[in-house]
């Protein structure tokens, strides 16, 4: 997870990342198994809510989060 997702290094435990590829209108998202989501004490469709919402210009710093 750390060499797929270089900015999730400064968290403790990384489950995942969003990520634009440049040059095409596509983003990645990278994610741990649902089961280790789930282990982690979240929701695995709201984990990927939260990605996807980078995806579509959410920032880093989790501005307007609830």
């Amino acid at each position: 997870m750390r060499r797929l997702c270089p900015e999730a290094r400064n968290f403790q435990m990384a489950l995942g990342c969003a990520y634009r590829i440049q040059g095409v209108k596509m983003c990645a998202i990278v994610k741990v198994s649902d089961d280790q989501i789930r282990a982690a004490g979240h929701d695995p469709a709201i984990f990927m809510r939260h990605e996807s919402g980078h995806c579509n210009g959410w920032g880093s710093l989790h501005l307007g989060a609830r």
